[in-house]
């Protein structure tokens, strides 16, 4: 998927907007929540790969590109980012604190400080 998107991006079809990352990465953690029904999600190379691929697929300046989609990024990403952290059910102990991962109100902490 993100690799077709990066195609479509080389041929002017789509702009880094409508990539939505942050969804891409959540979509990720989730089919390999399913797949291996539970577990490790690997989201740690989920985090890492997603841009590269993108900006392999995209570009010959993959590094420049993979770049340019992280800065590109928007509250939507930011959302989806800490849902995937939630739902890969990180092992740490809570932190207290506005931006923790269980913060069930996360989407109203960004729509009220929006930072991505």
């Amino acid at each position: 998927m993100i690799e077709d998107l990066g195609k479509k991006y080389s041929k002017g079809d789509c702009q880094l907007g409508d990539i939505q990352l942050g969804k891409r990465i959540f979509e990720c953690v989730e089919q390999t929540q399913s797949a291996q029904k539970g577990g490790n999600t690997h989201l740690g190379i989920i985090l890492l790969l997603l841009p590269l691929i993108f900006g392999y697929s995209a570009s010959k300046n993959a590094r420049k590109v993979a770049s340019e989609l992280l800065e590109s990024t928007n509250l939507s990403d930011s959302t989806y980012f800490y849902k995937a952290l939630h739902a890969s059910n990180l092992s740490y102990k809570k932190i207290d604190s506005e931006l923790d991962i269980f913060n069930k109100d996360i989407e109203k902490y960004f729509e009220e400080n929006p930072i991505s």
